[in-house]
C-alpha cells in the first residue's frame, strides 16, 4: 500500500518537474529565438542568408543591428559617397565605424548666400574637427582613407543666381570664395548642390543662354579647387522623362577633358539623384531598378549601344536608406531606420512583398481606418542595385547613412 503511495507521488511530482523544465526550455528556445543580435559579430549578413527574396518582419527586426566585425572590409570596389547629416546623430557614429567603406564621405553642412552684397559661406558652426580627424584617419588595418566633401547647396535668390552666371565677376568671387574656406578647413573637396535648383528654376532653358555659363562656373570652380589638391562633386538630377538629349550633352560638357585652362576642369564625380521617384501625391517605390537602369543608360550608353566605359566611374548612383510611408491614395511621407522598425513592431505585417518589377519589398497595413503602404530599402533591394551599379562600372551615393539599418553596410 504504502509501495503504491510512494510510487503514485514519486511519479506525479516526475511528471510535474519535467513538464515545468519543457515549458522553461520552451520559453528558453522561443527567447533566444526572438532575442535581438546587436554589434559586431563573426558572420555578415551575406553568411547569415538574409539577403534574399524572402523578408518577415521577426527576421529584421531580429538582425538589423549586427554587422560583420570586418567593419574596414570593401565588398563593393567603386566610390562610395556617404551623406550625413546634422540632425542626424547617426550618421556621425556610422561614418566613424564604417570609415573603410567610404572613399568619400559628404556631411551637409554649408550654404552659400548673399549678404551686404557679397558672397559668405554659413553653417560652418556645424564643422567639427575631431569628427573629421577621425572619419579620415587610416583604419587600423591599413587600407584607404575617407575624403571628406561637404555639401554646399547655393541658396541665393533666383536673381542673385542668375546675376552670378551672367557677371563673370561674381562668379570669380563665389568660386574664389568656396576654394579658400575649403583649403582654411583643410577638407579634401566639396560637394556642390546647384544645377538640381538651376534646372527647377528654369535659368538653363535655351532662351535664357545661361546653360554655357553654368557649365562654365561649375568646370572653373573644378579647376580651382584641382589647383589646391581637392575634388569637385556635382550634385545632379535625374533625368525627367528620360530622354532628353541636352542632359546627356551636359553630362559630357561637364565631365570631358578639354583644351586650355579657360574652359576649366572636368567635374570629379557626378550625385546622381536616382531616388524619390515616387512622393505623397503619387505614391510608389522610391527607386524603381528600371528607371533607375534609364538613367544610368541615358547617360552612358551610346546610340551604338556601347558603355562609356571611361566617364562610368565618375557617377555615383544614388541609393536610398529611407523609405516611405504612405497613405492610400494620397498622402504620407518619409521615414527613417528607426520609424520603420517601430512601424514593423506595431504592425507585424504577414507578409512583405517583393516586387520584382521594381526589385523593392513594401507591405500593407490599416491605421484609423486608412490604407497605407511602407516601403523601406532591404538588404536585396541594396545588393540589386550593387550590381547593377558594378555592372556599369559606376559608384554609388547613399542618401543618407544614418538612415539605414546597421546591417546594410555589410553589402558596401
Amino acid at each position: 500500500k504504502y509501495v503504491v503511495y510512494f510510487f503514485l507521488i514519486t511519479f506525479n511530482f516526475t511528471s510535474t518537474f519535467e513538464t515545468r523544465c519543457e515549458c522553461a526550455t520552451k520559453r528558453r528556445n522561443s527567447a533566444n529565438k526572438n532575442k535581438i543580435s546587436t554589434g559586431p559579430i563573426s558572420l555578415s549578413a551575406v553568411e547569415r542568408g538574409l539577403v534574399n527574396e524572402t523578408s518577415s518582419f521577426r527576421g529584421i527586426l531580429k538582425e538589423h543591428a549586427s554587422y560583420h566585425e570586418k567593419v574596414y572590409e570593401r565588398n563593393f570596389k567603386n566610390c562610395v559617397l556617404g551623406y550625413v547629416t546634422p540632425w542626424n546623430g547617426k550618421g556621425y557614429e556610422i561614418a566613424r565605424i564604417f570609415k573603410g567603406k567610404f572613399t568619400h564621405v559628404s556631411p551637409v553642412w554649408f550654404q552659400l548666400k548673399r549678404l551686404a552684397g557679397k558672397p559668405v559661406l554659413l553653417g560652418k558652426q556645424d564643422v567639427d574637427a575631431e569628427w573629421i580627424k577621425d572619419v579620415t584617419a587610416p583604419p587600423p588595418q591599413g587600407g584607404p582613407t575617407s575624403m571628406m566633401v561637404p555639401r554646399v547647396v547655393i541658396e541665393l535668390s533666383a536673381e542673385e543666381q542668375v546675376e552670378m552666371l551672367r557677371n563673370e565677376a561674381q562668379a570669380q568671387a563665389v568660386i574664389k570664395l568656396l576654394a579658400e574656406e575649403c583649403r582654411a578647413m583643410g577638407l579634401d573637396g566639396l560637394t556642390l548642390e546647384a544645377w538640381p535648383t538651376w534646372e527647377r528654376g528654369g535659368f538653363l532653358q535655351p532662351q535664357h543662354g545661361l546653360r554655357p555659363r553654368a557649365i562654365l562656373f561649375v568646370r572653373s570652380l573644378a579647376h580651382r579647387l584641382h589647383g589646391q589638391g581637392d575634388q569637385l562633386i556635382l550634385v545632379v538630377p535625374p533625368v525627367e522623362g528620360v530622354g532628353s538629349v541636352t542632359s546627356r550633352q551636359d553630362f559630357h560638357s561637364l565631365s570631358a577633358p578639354q583644351t586650355g585652362n579657360s574652359l576649366g576642369d572636368p567635374v570629379d564625380f557626378f550625385s546622381l539623384m536616382t531616388y524619390d521617384a515616387s512622393n505623397p501625391g503619387s505614391p510608389g517605390p522610391s527607386a524603381p531598378l528600371p528607371w533607375v537602369k534609364e538613367n544610368l543608360e541615358h547617360l552612358l550608353v551610346t546610340e551604338n549601344g556601347e558603355i562609356l566605359q571611361a566617364a562610368a566611374p565618375r557617377i555615383l548612383l544614388g541609393l536610398n536608406f529611407f523609405g516611405n510611408d504612405f497613405v492610400l491614395p494620397q498622402g504620407g511621407g518619409p521615414i527613417i531606420g528607426h520609424e520603420y522598425l517601430s512601424l514593423l513592431e506595431s504592425a507585424k505585417p504577414k507578409v512583405i512583398v517583393w516586387d520584382k518589377q521594381v526589385s523593392e519589398h513594401y507591405f500593407d497595413y490599416v491605421k484609423n481606418g486608412q490604407r497605407r503602404k511602407v516601403f523601406f530599402p532591404t538588404l536585396q533591394s541594396i545588393q540589386a542595385r550593387l550590381d547593377l551599379a558594378h555592372e556599369y562600372g559606376v559608384g554609388i551615393s547613399i542618401w543618407e547613412i544614418g538612415q539605414g539599418l546597421d546591417y546594410f553596410y555589410d553589402l558596401l
